[in-house]
């Protein structure tokens, strides 16, 4: 686990946008054995898919905090 743990530091550490780097960290963790991978926003209202890695895109992309 810990060459994922810096496989993903490295990513955050590079100057990519928010997109590219929520991208290429579900892809990472995607290929640590993880059947579907993905990184959420949480807003005030909302809770929301930034990018995923898996067979299939999020049943709900984005959903109500609440």
């Amino acid at each position: 686990m810990s060459d994922l743990a810096a496989t993903v530091r490295s990513i955050l550490g590079r100057e990519l946008t928010r997109a590219e780097a929520a991208r290429q960290v579900t892809d990472a963790l995607h290929t640590g054995g993880f059947r579907w991978v993905g990184v959420y926003e949480v807003t005030p209202t909302d809770v929301v898919n930034l990018a995923w890695s898996g067979p299939a895109g999020p049943a709900h992309p984005t959903f109500p905090i609440d």
